[in-house]
């Protein structure tokens, strides 16, 4: 039995047709950030419960997932299942991040399954037939949604954000006409504003900004938003007013964002401003799809800048000298960060972070006993720095725990692992025709040894 589980750095493998919770005890689960199943059909219920750094499953053969099986995995980002057909009861309940989950063979939906996944805003179920709101409880950011099948819905698709929609077997079931329509359901329910061909959710799923958006974000006096008006992309240093439904923020000249000036932007992504070096307070509060902040020239982070963003993985921190009251509070799916420079942890900085494991403060030279208030578990302060007081929730250490890459939106080392394979594969075919090359010519005469 245990061979056919095992524990690889932060990956499980499990080699079972069925996985319960007694399978997976003995195991820490702050640090599983990756789950291998290939051969499970069945996950039972509560099996991953609170397994709260659980970023990516990959159950190619699952078929069947049980009552609150992924219940509070906050920062659950990627569901790679192709095969599930029924998804039971609260299954992915209070998973804040999740954003991506292949649905196509879905054709039975639980009480509560996505309740509170405030992170998830495609839904593509190509043999769903029925939706109830009760289904989708508090997933307000719901934008995308592709269900050619789906003939019985009540008003939980009646959502402000909403923008893109094929179900072409509903009918008179959408009051909101700024949303776009495949062709097909603008047949059956009146006149909306039509997109012809529908786009497929690879447009929306990236994290991050094109190479193209980032080359038009440097162009002189630039502002427009991409084609599907969910990514604003700007070469001016002032920021206009912004929808709520935005996706992504390009802006290569902005310097510096000012108190509360995209709180509870929710449906937002990723910023990429590269020139930022200051962020007033509660400037990003409650953006709970966040997943991305980057700026290494940023310097001060303002009180409550990033509280309750759920889903924040990646925020450049290299430069950061100042970080303000409960700046990072509630920010769930955090686990290591690296501050060069910071001399000081603030109270509360880090309150309520219940997935971080360890930030890594070589130039520590204070900490208020509250930095970690309300944490559950105890986070590694890696420093040389040892305080005279008492410090709640907290460890020090002087040499960092080494984790395997954190999903943020694709695995990068393991893209670049695959670029270099490839690269050695064709040397060594290189090699191999050349040396057969050489050999012929020596059996030939031509070239002496």
């Amino acid at each position: 039995q245990n061979s056919k589980i095992l524990k690889i750095h932060n990956t499980l493998i499990l080699l079972k047709s069925a996985i319960s919770a007694e399978n997976l005890i003995q195991f820490n689960k702050r640090q599983i950030f990756f789950v291998i199943a290939p051969y499970c059909q069945i996950i039972k219920s509560r099996c991953f419960f609170g397994f709260k750094n659980l970023r990516y499953i990959w159950f190619p053969s699952l078929i069947r997932i049980e009552e609150s099986a992924f219940t509070s995995c906050y920062s659950l980002f990627k569901v790679d299942s192709s095969k599930v057909t029924d998804i039971m009861d609260s299954t992915f309940s209070n998973c804040f991040s999740l954003s991506q989950v292949n649905l196509d063979n879905v054709q039975n939906i639980g009480s509560y399954a996505f309740s509170s996944c405030y992170a998830f805003q495609i839904l593509k179920a190509r043999k769903l037939q029925q939706l109830k709101s009760i289904h989708l409880c508090d997933c307000n950011q719901l934008f995308y949604i592709n269900c050619e099948n789906l003939s019985q819905c009540d008003n939980s698709l009646n959502n402000k954000k909403l923008q893109f929609v094929r179900t072409p077997k509903l009918k008179n079931m959408f009051d909101d006409q700024t949303a776009y329509f495949c062709k097909e359901t603008v047949v059956n329910n009146g006149q909306y504003k039509v997109l012809d061909p529908f786009p497929d959710i690879n447009e929306f799923t990236l994290v991050e900004p094109s190479q193209q958006q980032l080359i038009k974000s440097v162009y002189f006096n630039y502002e427009q938003h991409d084609q599907y008006g969910t990514v604003f992309i700007s070469s001016l240093r002032l920021i206009p007013q912004i929808s709520q439904n935005i996706r992504g923020l390009v802006l290569s000249q902005v310097q510096e964002f000012a108190i509360e000036q995209f709180i509870e932007h929710s449906s937002l992504l990723f910023v990429h401003c590269p020139n930022v070096h200051t962020i007033g307070e509660g400037a990003f509060r409650c953006c709970q799809s966040m997943r991305r902040f980057y700026s290494q020239k940023l310097k001060i982070v303002g009180k409550k800048s990033f509280f309750a963003c759920l889903s924040l993985s990646y925020i450049s921190t290299k430069n950061i000298i100042q970080i303000g009251e409960s700046a990072f509070g509630c920010c769930q799916s955090l686990v290591s960060l690296t501050f060069a420079k910071l001399e000081h942890l603030t109270s509360s900085a880090f309150e309520r972070c219940q997935g971080l494991l360890q930030l890594i403060v070589p130039s520590l030279l204070s900490i208020d006993s509250n930095v970690f208030a309300c944490c559950d578990d105890t986070v590694d302060v890696v420093s040389q720095f040892q305080p005279e007081n008492q410090i709640r929730k907290c460890n020090f250490r002087t040499k960092p725990q080494k984790f395997q890459e954190l999903l943020i939106g694709s695995f990068i080392e393991r893209a670049d692992f695959r670029q270099t394979i490839k690269k050695q594969n064709t040397l060594a075919k290189t090699i191999k025709v050349t040396k057969k090359f050489i050999k012929e010519q020596i059996e030939a005469g031509q070239v002496q040894k």
